[in-house]
């Protein structure tokens, strides 16, 4: 069982260096993370398991699963950081501009009306 979570975890390490979007990220997270993940039916089966091999597999399962959860935070840090590289650069505005001066504020109808009339 532990074999089985080393190479889980090295299987997945492998696939988030060659992730490059957001989608395929989260795609990613459902595969070893999510509710029907390899590693959640490992938890699931700790209690088939002897008491000593509970307590070593229980632990290691959950090790591997904070440095996945650690590891997709990381990486999905790093892909919005790219994209929003990737969008500042197509984006060309020039905030030394100044801005538009939009009119505060109506006129009060009996204005309105005087105006209209005159």
């Amino acid at each position: 069982m532990l074999k089985q979570l080393e190479d889980l975890k090295l299987n997945a390490l492998q696939e988030l260096k060659g992730i490059n979007s957001i989608k395929e990220l989260e795609s990613w997270r459902v595969r070893y993370l999510g509710r029907k993940s390899h590693l959640t039916k490992v938890l699931r089966s700790l209690a088939t398991l002897p008491l000593a091999e509970k307590k070593a597999v229980g632990t290691r399962a959950n090790e591997v699963k904070s440095y996945l959860e650690n590891s997709l935070r990381q990486k999905g840090q790093v892909l919005r950081e790219l994209e929003l590289a990737a969008s500042a650069e197509g984006e060309h505005i020039d905030i030394t501009l100044p801005g538009r001066h939009l009119p505060i504020g109506r006129l009060h109808p009996i204005t309105q009306t005087v105006y209209e009339i005159c």
